[in-house]
C-alpha cells in the first residue's frame, strides 16, 4: 500500500532531546495477536526486541488457590518470546491481565497462604523461562469485584514478591488504570511507589463508545469544552500530575500509550465532530475483531483506501478520522510527539507500547515498520542495529476556527522512492557517516544516506525525497522544505 495521509507528518516543532531518565521503553506484546490472520497475525518472532528495554509477555492468569495457570502458555507462544535472544532488553511476563477475575484477585491477597502460594508460583514460571521480571496487572483493586482491605493487602502481596524477585536481581513492576477513581482508592500510592520498580499507568480507554458521544481515546491535554470537572481530568497531562500528587515518583512513572484506537457509530452523518452523539460501537476491524476497536493497522489499512477526513486538535493533540457513520480516535506521531514532551516535562521514566502487536509490524502503510514503537524509541536514544528511517511522508493541510484543527488533504499523497544497495566498500559516495543511522547529504537537502559501520562501512543505503520535500533530520523523515532547516 502506497503512503497515506494519517497525520504522521510532525507538525509542529518540540524538542527531542528528553531528560536523560526518561529513557525506557516498556513494549507489551498480547499473546492473542498469534491467532489473528493476513498482516494482523504477529508472532513472537514477528517483534522487534532492538527498538525495546523491555518486552512483556501478556498474560498469564491465576488460578483461584494462588498457583500460575501454565496449560495455554507454551501454545501461547510464551517459549518463543523468552527465547527472542539476548540484547539489551529485559523480558518479562504480565501476570493477571483484564480478563483476570478482580474477586479472585481480591481473595488470594486476602489470604496469607494463597499470597505465598502466587509468589511461589511466579518464582518458578520466571525461573523456568529465565525471564527478567514481572508486571502484575490487577485492574481494578478495592473497586468492581474487589473489597476495601485489597487497597492494604495488594502492598503486603508485592512486598512479598518484591523481596522473593530481588533476591534473584528480577524486576517488579506494576500495570495500573489512569484515572483519579484508581490512585485515590485503590491504591496507598506512596507505599505502591516504594514496592516496584516501576509503575505503568495506563493513559488510554479514557473515552469510548459507552459514552455514547465521540471523544478522543487519549488526549494530551483538556479542552476548555468540557462538560464537567471530572471530564476535564481525562489526558494525559492532568494523569501524570495526579499520580504524582498523590505520591507516585516520577522516576518510576512509564507512561502508557495505546496503538489500538476507539471507534464510534455515529447517530447522524452531519455532527462529525468531537462530542457527537452515537449509536454504539463502530464497524469491527479485520484483525481484532472487535467492535468499537481499531488498532493502528486497521485504521491506517482504512485511511489508506480513501474518503476520510482527517482532523487534528491542536488543543488537545490528537486525531481522529470519520467517513460515513464511522468515527475513531487513534494515536499518531503528532499526538505521540506531545506525549513524548509530556514525559520530558514531568521527568517519567519512560514509555510503554499497549501493544506492539497493534502497530504497523510489516510497513503494510508505507511509513516503516513499527511505526509509532519506532518513534518513541528514537525520541528516547534508542535504534536498532542498521535500523530503518521513518517513511514518514508530509501532508497537506488548512487550519480552521478554534478549537484548532488540521484537516490533511485526503485526496493527494506524496511517496517517497528509496533504493537499497548492499556494498563492501562503496565508491563514490561523501564520507558522511561518522556513526549507524541517518545523515542529510551535505550537498542536497533532499538526498539522505542511511548508515551501519562496519570496518568502514558494511551497508549504505541512500534515498531521496520527492519533489518539493527536503530530509528532516530531527524526525529522520522527509518533510515540506518550509519546515525544515538547511
Amino acid at each position: 500500500m502506497g503512503s497515506w495521509a494519517l497525520g504522521l507528518l510532525v507538525l509542529f516543532g518540540v524538542a527531542t532531546t528528553l531528560h536523560a531518565a526518561t529513557d525506557k521503553v516498556f513494549c507489551f506484546y498480547n499473546s492473542n495477536a498469534m491467532y489473528r490472520t493476513g498482516n494482523g497475525r504477529v508472532a513472537p518472532t514477528d517483534l522487534n526486541p532492538h527498538l525495546c528495554t523491555h518486552l512483556v509477555y501478556q498474560y498469564a492468569n491465576f488460578k483461584s488457590y494462588g498457583a500460575i495457570s501454565t496449560e495455554d502458555l507454551e501454545s501461547n507462544g510464551l517459549r518463543q518470546f523468552a527465547n527472542q535472544g539476548v540484547g539489551l532488553f529485559k523480558k518479562m511476563i504480565s501476570v493477571g491481565g483484564p480478563e483476570q477475575s478482580s474477586s479472585v484477585l481480591s481473595n488470594i491477597m486476602s489470604i496469607v497462604s494463597l499470597r505465598k502460594a502466587a509468589v511461589l508460583s511466579i518464582i518458578s514460571l520466571v525461573n523456568e523461562y529465565n525471564l527478567d521480571g514481572i508486571d502484575f496487572y490487577w485492574r481494578y483493586p478495592v473497586l468492581s469485584g474487589g473489597n476495601p482491605v485489597d487497597r492494604e493487602n495488594i502492598i503486603k502481596f508485592l512486598t512479598l514478591l518484591n523481596e522473593s524477585l530481588k533476591a534473584s536481581g528480577k524486576l517488579l513492576t506494576i500495570s495500573v488504570a489512569p484515572t483519579k477513581d484508581f490512585f485515590m482508592s485503590s491504591y496507598d500510592v506512596p507505599q505502591l511507589s516504594s514496592v516496584v520498580d516501576y509503575v505503568n499507568v495506563m493513559a488510554f480507554d479514557l473515552r469510548a463508545y459507552w459514552d455514547a458521544k465521540t471523544g478522543f481515546n487519549s488526549p494530551a491535554y483538556a479542552s476548555s469544552a468540557e462538560a464537567s470537572v471530572d471530564e476535564a481530568e481525562l489526558n494525559v497531562d492532568s494523569i501524570l500530575r495526579g499520580w504524582i500528587n498523590a505520591g507516585l515518583a516520577s522516576s518510576k512513572i512509564i507512561l502508557g500509550v495505546s496503538t489500538e484506537g476507539h471507534s464510534f457509530k455515529l447517530s447522524s452523518t452531519y455532527a462529525t465532530g468531537l462530542r457527537a452523539r452515537t449509536l454504539g460501537p463502530g464497524t469491527e476491524g479485520i484483525h481484532t475483531i472487535t467492535d468499537g476497536v481499531l488498532n493502528y493497522l486497521e485504521t491506517c489499512e482504512l485511511i489508506g483506501k480513501g474518503g476520510w477526513t482527517i482532523v487534528w486538535s491542536n488543543t488537545q493533540k490528537a486525531h481522529y478520522a470519520y467517513k460515513g457513520d464511522q468515527w475513531v480516535s487513534y494515536e499518531s506521531i503528532p499526538s505521540l510527539e506531545a506525549k513524548i514532551a509530556l514525559a520530558k516535562q514531568y521527568q517519567v521514566a519512560g514509555m510503554g507500547i499497549w501493544a506492539v502487536d497493534g502497530d504497523d509490524v510489516r510497513d503494510v502503510c508505507g511509513q516503516g515498520t513499527f511505526t509509532l514503537l519506532r518513534f518513541v524509541a528514537e525520541n528516547f536514544g534508542i535504534q536498532e542495529p542498521g535500523g530503518e528511517p521513518s517513511n514518514t511522508t508530509p501532508i497537506t493541510t488548512t487550519t480552521t476556527t478554534t478549537p484548532a484543527i488540521i484537516k490533511p488533504t485526503t485526496t493527494t499523497t506524496t511517496t517517497t522512492t528509496t533504493t537499497t544497495t548492499t556494498v563492501a566498500t562503496p565508491t563514490g559516495l561523501p564520507e558522511i557517516c561518522p556513526s549507524s543511522g541517518y545523515v542529510r547529504d551535505p550537498s542536497n537537502c533532499a538526498k539522505f544516506y542511511r548508515c551501519v559501520i562496519g570496518a568502514r562501512f558494511s551497508i549504505l543505503s541512500t534515498g531521496t525525497c520527492q519533489e518539493g520535500l527536503y530530509f528532516d533530520t530531527r524526525y529522520n523523515v522527509c518533510n515540506w522544505k518550509t519546515f525544515v532547516s538547511c
